[in-house]
């Protein structure tokens, strides 16, 4: 008969990550959405938009100008997409799924001017005020 070392935290952990999986697929619907941070600057001339979406490509977010309201919304991937099911996670701290974010945009812009671009993280929009109000979607250049 050989002698086997008992670890008494293993069933412990076993029995965390299992609980943690349950928890997690129960109430992942809810915490799929997440706002970024965004920071707005206005001049005389111009309205300057930055938000900070780390993770996001280009391809997923999308920037639109409609009756004075400015809307990004987009979908940040998650990680767990990337492994498989087998994997545990110790800790995900990271954000994902579906954002969307509206702002009142004080002046009316010349959405023909608008600059859409999106460098190291952070999409910055760029809005040339004008006297006369339209709409329409920008396209986002990646740097």
């Amino acid at each position: 008969m050989s002698i086997m070392k008992w670890d008494p935290l293993k069933d412990l952990f076993y029995m965390e990550k299992h609980i943690d999986k349950l928890i997690s697929k129960s109430f992942k619907e809810q915490s799929n959405n997440w706002s970024p941070v965004v920071d707005i600057i206005e001049n005389d001339n111009i309205i300057i938009l930055s938000a900070e979406l780390a993770g996001v490509n280009e391809e997923d977010m999308e920037v639109n100008i409609s009756e004075g309201i400015l809307s990004i919304s987009g979908v940040k991937k998650s990680l767990e997409e990337e492994y498989s099911s087998d994997d545990y996670f110790y800790k995900i701290e990271s954000v994902s799924g579906k954002f969307c974010r509206s702002f009142a945009i004080p002046a009316n812009i010349n959405t023909s001017a608008v600059k859409a671009s999106l460098k190291d993280g952070v999409l910055k929009i760029i809005l040339q005020k004008t006297n006369k109000q339209n709409s329409k979607t920008i396209k986002i250049k990646s740097e």
